[in-house]
């Protein structure tokens, strides 16, 4: 899988950017997407269970990685 949004912010910190605001927007966009995944992760485990999702999660990343 590619680096976690903070591993991004930290590299982003440490070195000089052409376009700042451009890779901070991006960065930006990433974590309201991220948010996002999370409340219908949150949603979706409220109405089916926890231990539903989490295994239907763990098959599709999986197949992805496979």
């Amino acid at each position: 899988m590619g680096k976690s949004l903070s591993q991004e912010l930290r590299e982003f910190a440490f070195r000089e950017s052409d376009d700042p605001i451009a890779e901070l927007d991006q960065l930006a966009e990433r974590a309201k997407e991220l948010e996002m995944i999370s409340g219908a992760y949150r949603i979706i485990s409220e109405e089916l269970g926890q231990a539903v999702v989490s295994q239907a999660l763990e098959n599709y990343l999986k197949k992805q990685v496979d």
